[in-house]
């Protein structure tokens, strides 16, 4: 799950299964909006990962998706 910020200046929740990475874009199927979407990763504000226990979630900010 993913906090994007959309070119209209909204913010919007969004769940993605990752594809690729190509230069400052993050390509990805959006399961919110169920289509393939891509994604300015500057735009991604923050992100959450599911630890495996119903309702918990891991929570990580851009910079911290880039080092790991």
């Amino acid at each position: 799950m993913i906090i994007y910020l959309g070119g209209d200046g909204k913010t919007t929740q969004r769940t993605l299964r990752p594809l690729e990475i190509v230069g400052d874009r993050l390509k990805a199927y959006c399961l919110t909006k169920r289509a393939p979407r891509v994604f300015i990763i500057d735009n991604i504000l923050g992100s959450a990962r599911g630890t495996g226990k119903r309702g918990l979630y891991r929570v990580a900010t851009i910079n911290q998706i880039r080092t790991s």
